[in-house]
Formats: structure tokens, C-alpha cells, sequence
């Protein structure tokens, strides 16, 4: 190779070095850029005029935990949670090991009726945690919208005798023997609810049509009576 052959190559090769770096320059001057104006209409609580620059950003630099944590909060503050599932789940993607973002993500398919993803994620969390009760308490009501009724009555027993001051988990406990047919054990677990929501008159009107398909009527008719009282009150 010629001497002016080599000049010519050493001089396009730094030419080509310095136009990569000037891109290299200037995307890095253009991601901050965006994620800093997005992050000041953020921090302003104008998620609307933040989400087209975070969002730029984001494409940009997806790895960029900062600008997809600002980006994830903004497309919650908007409501758009199948936006934020898709940023969640490439962060879970990155830490599988961590409980709290494994269950901010099976709290965000329950959100969007994804029953069969968040009950999974929330199985393999108690898997991995002790006496999580709010985890245990999601998974058995993804069950529950999952109709899978036999499968939770056991978890859900278990459960009410483990917080027995947990009133919403036995009134589950109550629907699911209503539902299932098993009138008589219902009926000892809204004894239970009544006795200490005596004003709730949609708890009244469920302990009574219990009673009434078990066929005890009289006690049927009493509980109808007192909802009756309610309404008037």
C-alpha cells in the first residue's frame, strides 16, 4: 500500500471515529435532554406533556432504570396500566429475584384481569416469602375470579382461622359455601359477619337467602325482618 493510499485510509478512518462520536454525543445530549424535561413535567404532576419526552427516552435507553421507573409512574398516574405492564415486566425481567417488583407486577395483572398471570406470580411469591398475608389473600381472590372454587376453600379456611379478624376473607369464605351449596356452614360464618356488622343490610340480605336455600325459613324470615328494619332506619 502506497504512502498516500495509508494517509487516505488513517484519515477516513478518523473521520468515521469522529462522525460516531459525534452521534454518540448528541444522542446522549438528546436522551438527557428528554428525560430531564420529561422528569420536570413529572415532577410538576403534568403526566401528560411528561409522557411524550419520557417516552422518547425510554425508546432511547430502555435500560435506564430512572427514566422507565418515571415513565411507569406516569403511565399509572394516566391510567394506562397495559402500558405500564409491558415497561414492569422488562424491569421484572432484569431482577426475578425481587419480591417487591414480582408483586407489583401480579398486583398490576390483577388490575387488568390478567387472574391466570397474577395468580401464578403471586403462588411463586408465598414459594419464596413467610406469612405474607395481603400476597396470600390476592392469590386466593385470583381463584376466586378464576371460579376455581374448590381449589381455594381449603387455602381459604386455612387462611380466615390464621386472621380470624380478617372479616372481608370470611365473608369469602361465606360466599364460596353459599355458592358451593354448603348452606349450613354459610350460615355459621355470616352468624358470624352480622354479629359484628349488625348495620350492613347486603350482609343481612345474603345470611337470609343462605338460610332460605338451606330451607330454615323461620331464621330466614327474621334476618329479612331485620333488613327490612335497616332499610327504614
Amino acid at each position: 500500500m502506497s504512502l498516500a493510499l495509508r494517509k487516505f485510509v488513517l484519515s477516513l478512518s478518523v473521520l468515521v471515529i469522529v462522525l460516531a462520536t459525534t452521534f454518540l454525543f448528541h444522542k446522549t445530549q438528546t436522551f438527557y435532554k428528554l428525560s430531564a424535561a420529561g422528569k420536570n413535567y413529572f415532577d410538576a404532576g403534568r403526566m401528560k406533556d411528561a409522557l411524550p419526552y419520557l417516552a422518547s427516552a425510554y425508546r432511547m435507553n430502555p435500560s435506564d432504570p430512572h427514566v422507565a421507573r418515571t415513565l411507569l409512574l406516569a403511565y399509572r398516574e394516566l391510567g394506562m396500566d397495559a402500558q405500564a405492564r409491558d415497561i414492569l415486566e422488562r424491569i421484572w425481567e432484569t431482577r426475578p429475584t425481587d419480591v417487591g417488583m414480582a408483586e407489583e407486577l401480579a398486583d398490576l395483572y390483577y388490575r387488568l384481569s390478567e387472574y391466570g398471570k397474577a395468580a401464578e406470580l403471586y403462588h411463586n411469591i408465598l414459594g419464596r416469602t413467610k406469612d405474607n398475608a395481603r400476597v396470600a389473600k390476592k392469590y386466593l381472590e385470583n381463584l376466586l375470579w378464576q371460579k376455581k372454587y374448590e381449589e381455594a376453600l381449603p387455602l381459604l379456611v386455612a387462611f380466615t382461622k390464621d386472621h380470624p379478624q380478617d372479616l372481608e376473607a370470611v365473608e369469602l369464605l361465606a360466599d364460596i359455601y353459599n355458592w358451593t351449596g354448603r348452606h349450613d356452614q354459610a350460615a355459621v360464618c355470616y352468624r358470624t359477619l352480622v354479629a359484628a356488622r349488625p348495620d350492613d343490610r347486603s350482609l343481612l340480605l345474603k345470611a337470609a337467602d343462605n338460610l332460605r336455600w338451606a330451607g330454615r325459613d323461620e331464621e330466614a324470615i327474621k334476618l329479612y325482618r331485620e333488613s327490612l328494619d335497616e332499610e327504614e332506619n
